[in-house]
């Protein structure tokens, strides 16, 4: 095998739904994958599905988060909030950098340089222009 492949099997298991074999296949379509294996079988509704697939290594990442994403797409979008900027944002100690979202470019990404979270946040609403209007609980009452 090239090294700069790696083979992924994946596993997928729960409630049948027409089409859902199709979406997963469909995503790997997108990408320069080999199915070399896929097995399914139902069980009283109940799905089991297998595939086996080789992929380039630099591709495994973005596959797979589309796979796990794939039947979560509405529950994800009702609580994700990372696109904000007024409320959230992302933080990667491990590089050491901070942005609007983990989605943002490298170019928007900013050095953490002993930033305090407040100081960064701050930096990332005023580039943004999104700061949030906090209602308190007082004017409820």
């Amino acid at each position: 095998m090239d090294v700069n492949t790696e083979l992924i099997l994946i596993r997928i298991t729960g409630l049948d739904r027409p089409g859902l074999t199709a979406s997963f296949t469909e995503i790997l379509s997108g990408y320069d994958v080999t199915i070399m294996d896929i097995g399914q079988a139902n069980i009283h509704s109940t799905l089991s599905l297998g595939i086996l697939f080789k992929s380039l290594k630099s591709d495994s990442g973005n596959i797979l988060k589309e796979l796990l994403f794939k039947d979560n797409e509405e529950e994800w979008s009702k609580f994700y909030m990372g696109d904000d900027g007024g409320f959230t944002m992302y933080i990667d100690t491990v590089a050491g950098k901070y942005a609007k979202n983990s989605c943002m470019p490298e170019d928007e990404r900013f050095d953490m340089n002993g930033k305090t979270v407040r100081e960064m946040f701050k930096h990332i609403q005023d580039l943004y222009g999104e700061v949030p209007e906090v209602v308190s609980d007082e004017s409820n009452s």
